[in-house]
């Protein structure tokens, strides 16, 4: 049922019961027509007294639909204010017309009869009736739109409200998503920072080892070169050998020259063999040489590579837990909103409950 309804209805019964006076006032009139002016403006006074109840009766109906108690104030206080004042003017209206319709009636004429009278004052209400519904009408219709217009923009901003909430939630998601990933990858980089010093220590065992062949190597070419010193002192030594040899060969007077010969073949060939041994020692060397370059190169890549390797990871973890900070303090920060804005919502909720 609403506001029109219920304010029609106590608007009906009290204009009954004041009909039920005013019909009670004429029945009055008509014996004594002396007292009619009296009668009149008691009647005014009724009316606007009544009007008044009824303008109290609807401020109490609109209380209890929650409507705003400042909006039904101000607008009954101008309602019974102007009502005051166009029931004085009717008054001072009707007194006139009154005072003249005695002046231009003649002493001999006879007075206006009773059911005459009774019309009058019933066309009188009839449109003093039709007035007052006219403006509760309009008071109720004004009521309602106010409300009507409350609830709207009231839905509107709780529209709003649940739009900013979804679209923080959605935020909050996908930022969930994001540290879960920065999670993921964090496990990852501390998982091979604790994996990076057991390849550290294997590289360094591998890099010992390394030095240790490199050591050997180094002390197998040194005593190759003893060697070649060695066999170069005995080359030296057997050419100055030859010399003697061939300058005794030379001497004619020396006896046996066949011992002398063979003496001087066995000599060269083991000259051939020292020098073939020498040649196949340098090669050796050379080889030697090349390959442990080769792995000592190949091992100093490695060293620089892991170490570049860990120099990145370690820079790449420091940005991530920078990142990871500043998310955190941003997740902080959201929650802190989204929680206000939640209060706020339960507040709002609340508060029409709290009213009723």
């Amino acid at each position: 049922m609403s506001l029109a309804d219920l304010t029609k209805a106590n608007i009906d019964e009290h204009f009954s019961s004041v009909a039920l006076e005013n019909s009670s006032r004429s029945a009055e009139c008509k014996r004594s027509p002396g007292t009619d002016d009296s009668s009149w403006n008691s009647n005014a006074s009724d009316k606007s007294v009544d009007y008044s109840g009824s303008q109290c009766s609807c401020r109490s109906l609109s209380s209890q639909y929650n409507y705003s108690k400042d909006f039904l104030s101000d607008c009954s206080e101008k309602a019974i204010n102007g009502n005051y004042l166009k029931q004085a003017v009717v008054k001072e209206k009707e007194k006139k017309k009154y005072n003249v319709s005695k002046i231009s009636q003649p002493k001999g004429q006879k007075e206006i009869s009773v059911e005459k009278k009774h019309t009058w004052n019933a066309s009188l209400f009839k449109s003093q009736i039709n007035m007052i519904a006219q403006r509760r009408d309009a008071m109720a219709h004004r009521i309602l739109s106010a409300r009507l217009h409350k609830i709207k923009g009231l839905k509107n901003e709780l529209a709003d409200m649940n739009h900013k909430l979804e679209a923080i939630l959605t935020e909050n998601q996908f930022l969930k998503q994001l540290q879960l990933r920065h999670l993921k990858a964090i496990g990852k980089y501390e998982n091979s920072q604790n994996n990076l010093p057991q390849i550290m220590a294997k590289h360094q065992n591998e890099v010992k080892n390394l030095r240790q062949l490199l050591r050997k190597s180094q002390e197998k070419e040194r005593t190759i070169y003893r060697k070649l010193r060695e066999t170069d002192s005995q080359l030296l030594k057997t050419k100055d050998a030859l010399q003697a040899l061939q300058k005794l060969s030379e001497d004619k007077n020396l006896a046996e020259r066949e011992e002398l010969t063979h003496k001087l073949s066995i000599t060269t060939t083991k000259m051939e063999a020292n020098d073939k041994k020498i040649q196949s020692l340098e090669k050796q060397l050379r080889l030697n040489s090349r390959a442990f370059s080769r792995q000592l190169a190949i091992e100093n890549r490695k060293t620089l590579a892991a170490q570049t390797a860990t120099k990145t990871l370690q820079v790449e973890v420091k940005h991530l837990q920078q990142k990871l900070k500043e998310k955190d303090r941003e997740l902080e920060i959201k929650n802190i909103y989204s929680h206000r804005i939640l209060k706020n919502l339960h507040d709002t909720e609340d508060y029409p409950k709290g009213r009723g």
